[in-house]
């Protein structure tokens, strides 16, 4: 589900949890971020934004509209 939104190194940080190699990839994550004050912030800011449009009144509104749209044609007829 994370992919409908996630965008690495945009919005949030993504690293295969699974892989062998696991920790080296969370830790190039933390590094990218401890790195670079400027990237942090912009990832921060990207990633409130996303959570804002995502957030549960909106995606309940979202699965909604159908529903009320077929509400809406149904009273119509």
């Amino acid at each position: 589900c994370f992919r409908d939104y996630a965008e690495d190194r945009r919005n949030m940080m993504v690293f295969d949890h699974r892989a062998d190699e696991a920790d080296a990839g969370l830790a190039d994550c933390i590094g990218a971020i401890m790195d670079s004050p400027e990237f942090a912030d912009s990832l921060a800011r990207e990633g409130m934004q996303t959570a804002e449009q995502y957030s549960l009144e909106n995606v309940g509104a979202m699965y909604m509209k159908p529903f009320e749209s077929l509400v809406e044609r149904r009273g119509s007829v």
